[in-house]
């Protein structure tokens, strides 16, 4: 059995207000759906985030439908779980995932997770629901993304696992949407290798989604990263797709392949030996000519990033960003300009926020601190950080109150736990 495992499509995404953008993430959908078609693919696995977000348009459905029924008249399955941007409100009950598998497009895989209890019903053909279907020998498993509580269901979910009749199954696929610690700085709700162990006895490939970037972890952990370009701190990572083979005795072989992308282009500035405005522009539009002689060999229109270091001796209103933008746009075919001050620095400040760090990654650094000033959340202030970003997430997705109080609960539990053993 031979199958392909990508993630994080992002369906819809219209970057930087482009319609070409738009088109450039369907595009890379296309490119791995026709590879799996070319390459006479068993199984087509996506690891969550197939779609931008919950809410679609419809012309984010067609491009969906369109490909995935390319794939359905080849004869290969496509198997998908919900990512934390795709993933059904509370207040929508079901997905567009749900609406895909009810017209046969794919298989969209959730355990039913309650009590404490994780079941995992294989996959009903009338219902189009259920955790699990096998094909040939391998068994493929989906559990969505579960944010923060994540960890706490998993010896529930490796149990249910272990107790699933092998059938003529020798080898197993977990499909899920998790970051995993050490892999992208200080990231909320991600998973230690340790709490992903309980797993090894009864899964033989963990397929991952949700993190851009790609990995891998102990010939087990498989994490394809996004197929196109995302966000600019993610311009050294590797865009593609996993494409494995399974043989009879349950060995396997797996391949990473690059999968083509939007071509970006970063460029450093360095600002401070200028004293006057007109002079740091004439000096930026010198480097341009010279940067615009590899601009043009580009195979497509590329984005270009370009960072503006060190310390103005002006004052910053007399940066002119605009004008800079000009000057590079003028001097070849560029799809889009991206200017990027992160890393400048005004008269008389020390410091530069880094724009490229995630929204949730700068919410928790300012929630830990706050926990390290009150004495009754100190001894854990990480623990009580993702506490709280867990909850606003789940009020964000329209989660039932009852919901919210279990979760939460679980989550005081366990740190209540953590400082009981510290005792």
């Amino acid at each position: 059995m031979r199958f392909l495992h990508f993630s994080d499509v992002h369906l819809g995404f219209q970057q930087y207000s482009l319609g070409e953008r738009f088109n450039d993430f369907f595009h890379a959908f296309e490119r791995a759906i026709q590879y799996g078609i070319d390459n006479k693919i068993d199984a087509i696995l996506i690891a969550g985030d197939l779609f931008h977000k919950s809410a679609i348009e419809p012309m984010v459905y067609i491009q969906a439908a369109d490909m995935l029924k390319l794939a359905r008249d080849a004869g290969i399955p496509v198997i998908a779980i919900s990512g934390n941007h795709d993933q059904a409100s509370r207040r929508d009950v079901i997905s567009w995932l749900d609406v895909l598998a009810h017209e046969g497009y794919l298989y969209f895989l959730e355990p039913v997770l309650q009590d404490e209890a994780c079941q995992l019903p294989t996959w009903d053909q009338k219902e189009n629901t259920g955790a699990f279907l096998d094909i040939a020998n391998v068994r493929i498993i989906g559990l969505p993304y579960l944010g923060g509580t994540t960890a706490l269901w998993l010896p529930a979910v490796s149990d249910a696992i272990a107790n699933l009749p092998k059938n003529k199954t020798n080898f197993t696929i977990l499909l899920t949407h998790a970051g995993i610690e050490g892999e992208l700085g200080k990231l909320d709700a991600a998973l230690s290798y340790a709490e992903l162990e309980p797993l090894r006895k009864s899964v033989n490939y963990l397929g991952l989604g949700h993190l851009h970037k790609h990995f891998e972890q102990d010939n087990w952990l498989y994490n394809p990263g996004s197929l196109e370009v995302y966000d600019v701190g993610e311009l050294k990572w590797s865009k593609g797709w996993y494409d494995v083979e399974v043989d009879s005795g349950g060995k396997k072989k797996v391949r990473y392949v690059p999968s083509n992308h939007r071509t970006f282009l970063v460029q450093n500035f360095q600002v401070s030996a200028y004293d006057k405005p007109a002079d740091l522009l004439r000096a930026y539009r010198n480097d341009v000519r010279q940067w615009a002689a590899e601009w043009k060999k580009s195979p497509d229109k590329p984005v270009v990033v370009l960072y503006l270091e060190g310390e103005l001796a002006f004052d910053r209103h007399e940066l002119d960003t605009q004008e800079i933008e000009k000057i590079a746009r003028e001097s070849a075919d560029l799809l889009h300009v991206v200017i990027n001050t992160s890393k400048l620095r005004s008269p008389g400040l020390e410091f530069a926020v880094d724009e490229s760090i995630p929204l949730e990654e700068l919410e928790k650094t300012v929630l830990r601190e706050i926990a390290q000033g009150d004495s009754r959340f100190a001894a854990h202030p990480d623990e009580w950080a993702s506490v709280i970003l867990n909850t606003k997430q789940m009020a964000i997705a329209n989660r039932s109150v009852d919901e919210i109080l279990s979760t939460l609960q679980m989550q005081i539990e366990k740190i209540e736990g953590m400082a009981q053993d510290v005792d």
